[in-house]
């Protein structure tokens, strides 16, 4: 039975408010002319981001296997609680991290989900005191990352599922549109030092994964797609917020090639003209292969980009056995200048992470050296 009062969503005692100052300049997409006539040089990326999750795996270090793919949200509550112990623990844990990935060089970091932190007013008593539970964890989350001078980004799938959602939204692509615009408002109107959203359509929540709000591909078609982002991106801009679009795809329905595929690409995002628009690729069609090619959207894509790299080695075993292709990263490691600094900070963390370049003379200059 649904609860008309549930608990209401935690109120903002002290607001850490972002730190803007230059964000729209920086957020503006350089038109071709000005392409043309930047130096060759490219400048300092605008954000190195690292995975959060770790720190939220320690109350749970048994022995056992865990699956890293997602933070291990859904274990961390009884009840529709979470342990004062368990906090205290990724709180510590935590500090430590963001302390660590800020002197590597890391200025931003993405913790999971939108899911956890969003409180619909359709929402039974029980799940609303859930969420409620990991807004009280995150509130002390974003004040140590933000301490140690990290920008905050939380992930998403489109879409975080569960079976009030499915009775509220009817089938009805917009009204699900709808409602992730109004997650996303909630969650800048709660927590403002948070500074944007990652979100990933290609891949939804594993078989082994057990949740509150199990993921589903909603996104199925370019034109599907573009309306999703002509609805959501006025949330963004209106709170000058970033939206971190990614492409990986496991190539499922007819956007699957989005990934690679530079015509799904252009029909996805036609007419996005957005300073809250960043695109954010793999280097190549995938990562789970050596000496792919590098894509051509890059050079094609006139949005903000930012492209994935994985120092994390999938082909060994992640990491267990040893690396046995060296020429390649001897041949990077005489690359001037910027692939240089790339390798400097890919080569230190065993992680996934993003960078992202202003300039696209980064990208001409990789092809040059192909």
């Amino acid at each position: 039975m649904r609860n008309s009062n549930p608990p209401r969503e935690v109120s903002e005692d002290e607001s850490i408010q972002a730190d803007s100052s230059g964000e729209s300049e920086r957020g503006r997409r350089m038109s071709r002319k000005e392409s043309g006539a930047a130096a060759a040089a490219v400048s300092p990326p605008d954000l190195l981001i690292i995975d959060g999750s770790a720190p939220f795996f320690v109350p749970l270090i048994d022995g056992t296997r865990k699956n890293w793919s997602k933070a291990p949200l859904p274990a961390l509550q009884v009840h529709g609680k979470i342990p004062a112990k368990t906090v205290d623990q990724i709180c510590a844990a935590l500090t430590v991290y963001c302390r660590r990935v800020r002197a590597i060089g890391y200025n931003a970091i993405t913790f999971d989900d939108l899911a956890h932190l969003t409180m619909f007013d359709f929402y039974p008593y029980m799940l609303s005191r859930t969420v409620h539970s990991y807004q009280k964890l995150f509130r002390r989350v974003f004040k140590i990352a933000r301490a140690a001078g990290l920008k905050i980004f939380i992930t998403t799938d489109l879409m975080f599922w569960n079976s009030f959602i499915e009775e509220h939204v009817a089938g009805k692509d917009r009204r699900l549109r709808e409602l992730f615009a109004e997650a996303v408002e909630r969650l800048f109107d709660l927590f403002p030092q948070v500074d944007g959203l990652v979100t990933r359509i290609g891949e939804p929540d594993g078989v082994d994964v057990s949740s509150l709000f199990k993921s589903r591909m909603v996104i199925r078609s370019t034109g599907q797609c573009n309306r999703w982002l002509q609805a959501v991106l006025p949330v963004f801009e209106a709170q000058g917020k970033r939206l971190i679009f990614r492409t990986w795809s496991l190539g499922a329905f007819s956007i699957g090639d989005i990934n690679w595929n530079v015509e799904t690409q252009k029909r996805a995002f036609a007419g996005i003209d957005s300073p809250a628009f960043i695109v954010s690729h793999k280097y190549g069609a995938a990562d789970f292969f050596r000496f792919i090619p590098l894509g051509e959207f890059f050079r094609v894509l006139p949005h903000m980009q930012i492209i994935e790299l994985q120092a994390r080695r999938e082909y060994e075993g992640f990491g267990v056995f040893s690396r046995l292709c060296r020429p390649p990263v001897r041949t990077l490691s005489r690359c001037p200048g910027n692939l240089r600094h790339l390798v400097r900070y890919f080569g230190l963390v065993p992680d996934r992470r993003l960078v992202a370049f202003r300039s696209p003379h980064f990208f001409r200059d990789l092809v040059a050296l192909e």
